[in-house]
């Protein structure tokens, strides 16, 4: 059987989890937890009467009972005066009343956000598939890169030098397919020119002139 865990150990961290955070990130979201507690969930706000947190949840949880674990007549320090769960489709999920200011509510509606950290692209492209990922419910646009059509990778082969990603320049209604090399020289070119004039405005320009 199984032990149940009886405190949080971050050695229990998903080594090949693809969502990130950096350092910053990091006290960016320590002090986020402090000031406004755990947005995740469904979290409503008496002064603002409006969720600050959970607002997609809401739809699906429309009409669905809460039930009140603990309330406070002061609030915590981070704002919360109740808690519960709502009961939707024979499970529980976590329900939380705050008070905040106006200012608070409009930085923590961002801050519900904002504080997930970023993706790990290479973690991605070693572990999972477009497909899967898709299938996940991801919206994969966002990593064309990683995922290259086998036609792109196949002309990038016979009509350049062979490579084995393709990334995108896109400007106008224009996305054009770099390949490694084509990238390296583009990000060389650009290193060089930021040196000497000390901004990249121009740089476009400097291209068109070549």
């Amino acid at each position: 059987m199984n032990q149940a865990q009886n405190q949080i150990s971050n050695s229990l961290q998903f080594k090949d989890n693809p969502r990130k955070i950096s350092g910053s990130q990091k006290e960016q979201l320590t002090n986020h937890l402090a000031k406004f507690g755990d947005l995740g969930g469904v979290v409503y706000c008496r002064n603002n009467k409006a969720y600050v947190g959970g607002n997609q949840r809401s739809t699906i949880f429309d009409g669905s009972s809460i039930t009140y674990i603990d309330s406070f007549t002061t609030p915590l320090p981070d704002k919360t005066v109740a808690l519960g769960f709502i009961e939707w489709n024979g499970n529980k999920y976590l329900y939380r009343e705050v008070e905040f200011t106006t200012e608070e509510f409009r930085e923590a509606c961002i801050a519900a956000n904002n504080d997930g950290g970023d993706w790990d692209e290479k973690v991605f492209q070693a572990l999972w598939t477009k497909q899967e990922l898709e299938e996940f419910g991801l919206n994969t646009s966002d990593f064309e890169n990683l995922f290259p059509d086998q036609e792109e990778l196949n002309l990038a082969n016979v009509e350049f030098e062979p490579t084995t990603g393709i990334d995108y320049m896109k400007f106008g209604g224009y996305k054009i397919p770099l390949s490694d090399i084509e990238l390296a020289g583009l990000n060389a070119k650009a290193d060089s020119y930021f040196s000497l004039n000390g901004t990249l405005l121009g740089f476009v320009q400097s291209l068109l002139s070549c």
